[in-house]
C-alpha cells in the first residue's frame, strides 16, 4: 500500500505550490478521507482548465507542481494532479489509462489524435477499504459549452462514463495496465504509441492551427 502513497518526480506533493493547492482545496474542513477526496476532486475538475492543444507534456510539464502553476491540461495532467493531492492526504491513489470512443471531440482534435479513438486518463482511489474509479477531468465550464452533464464524485461507485457530444456515453475499449507509480518515460511512450502527432521535440502538444495547417497540405 505504501507504493500508492509514495511521492515521485511527477507526483511531487511536497512542492509548496502543490501543498498550497491542496490546502486551499479542502473547503469542507473535514478529516474524513471521503470528504477530502471529494474536495480535491472538484478542485482539480473545475480549477484546472481542460486544454489539449499547446499543453506541455515534457517531463517538467507533467509534474504536479507545473500543472498547478499552469492551471491547464488534459486528462493526463488532471489525473496526475489528482493522484498527487490524494497521496499527499494519505489517500491511496493511482493513474489509469484506457482507449475510449464517444469522447468529447472536435475535427481538430480528431486530426491530432488520428481518429475517434482516444487514449483517456483517469484515476482510482481507495476509500474505506474500497477502490473506486473517478474522473476529475471535464469541468463544469467545458461541459456547459458542450451541453453535457459533468461527472460527479461518488464514494460508493465508479464515475467514469462521461456522456458525449455525439450522444450516449463514453465507450471504454481496452484498459492499459500501468505501474502504481509510472515513470515519465513510460507515460510519454504510451501517448506516442496511440497519438504520435502529440509528441515532438518541443515537449508541447501542437496547436489547433498547426494541426489544421498540416492536414491541409
Amino acid at each position: 500500500m505504501d507504493d500508492l502513497l509514495v511521492e515521485t518526480q511527477l507526483y511531487n506533493y511536497s512542492h509548496p505550490s502543490v501543498s498550497h493547492f491542496t490546502t486551499k482545496a479542502l473547503v469542507s474542513g473535514s478529516n474524513a478521507p471521503e470528504n477530502q477526496a471529494r474536495d480535491l476532486y472538484y478542485a482539480v475538475r473545475d480549477g484546472i482548465s481542460y486544454e489539449v492543444f499547446g499543453t506541455d507534456i515534457s517531463q517538467p510539464g507533467l509534474r504536479a507542481s507545473s500543472i498547478v502553476a499552469s492551471r491547464r491540461g488534459f486528462c493526463l495532467h488532471k489525473s496526475i494532479l489528482y493522484v498527487t493531492v490524494c497521496r499527499r492526504q494519505g489517500i491511496p491513489a493511482r493513474l489509469l489509462a484506457a482507449t475510449v470512443q464517444n469522447h468529447l471531440s472536435t475535427p481538430e482534435l480528431e486530426a491530432l489524435v488520428g481518429g475517434q479513438t482516444f487514449l483517456h486518463w483517469y484515476t482510482e482511489i481507495q476509500i474505506n477499504g474500497k477502490w473506486v474509479k473517478v474522473t476529475p477531468v471535464f469541468g463544469q465550464l467545458l461541459c456547459r459549452l458542450y451541453g453535457i452533464t459533468p461527472l460527479e464524485f461518488d464514494v460508493d461507485a465508479d464515475s467514469i462514463h462521461q456522456n458525449s457530444n455525439h450522444g450516449g456515453e463514453m465507450s471504454f475499449l481496452m484498459q492499459t495496465r500501468l505501474p502504481d507509480s509510472p515513470s515519465y518515460e513510460s507515460l510519454a511512450a504510451l501517448v506516442k504509441t496511440h497519438h504520435p502527432l502529440m509528441v515532438n521535440e518541443t515537449g508541447l502538444v501542437p496547436t489547433a492551427a498547426a494541426v489544421s495547417g498540416s492536414a491541409e497540405t
